[in-house]
């Protein structure tokens, strides 16, 4: 990756990556929503202006509340992502640092809330942080570093012991799972994403997931696709290709295999909404419009 990432998030609630882990340090500022952060082994409540700073390599989740969103119906979220190298780079550049910078890239497994007037000044320069330009943004991540650094308003919370590395590679293979299965992915672009040949991580795939590379992220993608039909009014055919399926036949094939009926016949048992001009007949399936 970059040696950091800027993030600026409003999607809603359900959207929201689930549990996983970054080789980076995650500084999360929850702007709108509330819910259950789940990191390491500690569940928790959070709510607005929560300000997280978590370690690489500790598992976390945050679950929102649908009840809590903007006007929009969607949660907001500021995040940075900054790696070793990132502050490695920074305390070459100003040693005087070093010894303040240390006590972030140094803390193990230790988990930092911010609050005070320390919290304040994070979060102001998260928002002002939107709307520069990528130069100035580099900039302030250097303002933003000493904040976190500060030791007031800072407090510690020990996480649970970090994940092995086949944990760690499960997550990694979940995560990319989650953020691809939209788009036309297949099992040796995920061996490429983790390093591995394709025939070790379809291996490691059935032994991890109990099932197939393809049977996983077909079921990502009819997991998503039943949340379509019950909340949007959608063809079943638009939804088969948002999902990332390419042919609608084979969607059908695939849904009815794993909820025995078809795609319509799965909108009028759950309530869902009918698109303009779509008709069941029988669950024959030749009805679903092109």
């Amino acid at each position: 990756m970059t040696k950091y990432e800027f993030y600026s998030v409003k999607i809603l609630p359900d959207k929201q990556i689930g549990a996983h882990f970054q080789t980076t340090w995650e500084l999360s500022f929850v702007r709108v929503g509330s819910g259950i952060s789940i990191i390491g082994g500690d569940e928790k409540r959070f709510a607005r202006g929560d300000l997280v700073l978590v370690p690489p390599g500790i598992q976390h989740q945050w679950i929102f509340d649908a009840s809590d969103t903007d006007e929009q119906g969607c949660i907001q979220n500021i995040s940075v992502m900054f790696s070793r190298e990132f502050v490695e780079s920074v305390t070459a550049a100003f040693p005087e640092l070093e010894k303040s910078l240390s006590a972030i890239t140094d803390s193990g497994n230790t988990l930092y809330t911010y609050g005070g007037k320390t919290g304040d000044a994070i979060k102001k320069l998260l928002v002002d942080m939107m709307g520069m330009s990528y130069e100035r943004r580099a900039v302030s991540m250097l303002e933003l570093l000493t904040l976190l650094c500060r030791v007031e308003g800072r407090r510690c919370v020990e996480a649970e012991p970090r994940l092995s590395e086949t944990e760690k590679k499960t997550e990694r293979l979940k995560v990319f799972c989650i953020c691809n299965f939209r788009r036309n992915v297949d099992c040796t672009a995920a061996a490429r994403h983790l390093g591995m040949n394709k025939s070790a991580l379809c291996r490691f795939v059935r032994h991890r997931l109990g099932m197939t590379f393809t049977a996983y992220i077909n079921r990502l993608r009819i997991e998503e696709s039943c949340k379509l039909l019950k909340n949007t009014d959608k063809t079943a055919a638009s939804i088969a290709y948002d999902c990332g399926f390419s042919n609608v036949t084979y969607f059908n094939r695939v849904f009815k295999r794993m909820h025995g009926m078809s795609p319509l016949e799965f909108r009028h048992a759950s309530g869902g909404m009918r698109s303009s001009g779509e008709a069941v007949a029988d669950g024959c399936e030749t009805s679903v419009p092109l």
